[in-house]
């Protein structure tokens, strides 16, 4: 995690090596906890590489992924009670059960919650080895469907400011019924409405998410 030192106080980090499947020990997540020094807030940033086989074997490691994320996510959330952002390469697509998940979380799409955002994929060129060069170097893009992008950002704890929230959009009235019952950090007389609230969040998400 690359940061501005002049802006940012590093006040905590740390680090997680992925059980299971984890080619060359590269699958792993790195946090840092910073604190805007003129603003005097706090915030979190997780990021993290999945592991990338599109196999049974490679689509079965990702969601154990996933759920060593989501554990790290909800500790730090409870340990610090602070906005976290999550970036990575995740491997996969927003159709898939890691994304699903942790949309079921409560977090959002920073693609939805950004004012402007690309509407092409956000995703790396397939390498080619060039004889010639004796290199790789990058060939055809996949696609540039967003829908087909596996690189995302995820936020947790913040209210997002676009299009899509404005008052009296259906996806605000949920954000509002979700935050009402604890939204990311709910108390356990509030965990039963909290995980209704964020199960109906998630769907209108995943709808806006597809369109």
């Amino acid at each position: 995690i690359i940061y501005r030192k002049a802006e940012l106080e590093l006040v905590d980090f740390g680090w997680h090596l992925f059980d299971g499947l984890n080619d060359l020990g590269s699958k792993s997540l790195t946090w840092a906890l910073f604190e805007a020094k003129k603003e005097q807030k706090r915030f979190i940033v997780i990021n993290t590489h999945f592991y990338f086989k599109s196999t049974n074997i490679g689509r079965s490691a990702r969601i154990n992924n996933t759920g060593s994320l989501m554990y790290y996510y909800w500790l730090l959330s409870e340990k610090y009670g602070c906005p976290v952002f999550i970036t990575g390469d995740f491997n996969c697509t927003v159709n898939e059960p890691p994304i699903k998940t942790i949309m079921m979380y409560g977090l959002l799409s920073a693609r939805h919650s950004a004012k402007k955002s690309s509407p092409y994929a956000s995703r790396h060129a397939y390498p080619k080895f060039d004889s010639a060069k004796d290199t790789y170097t990058d060939g055809d893009m996949p696609s540039e469907e967003r829908d087909d992008s596996i690189d995302h950002i995820f936020v947790g704890g913040v209210s997002p400011d676009n299009e899509y929230y404005k008052e009296g959009t259906e996806l605000k009235k949920l954000l509002d019924a979700y935050n009402k019952v604890g939204g990311a950090n709910p108390t356990t007389e509030q965990k039963a409405e909290n995980a209704d609230a964020k199960k109906a969040l998630n769907d209108a998400q995943n709808a806006e998410l597809k369109k």
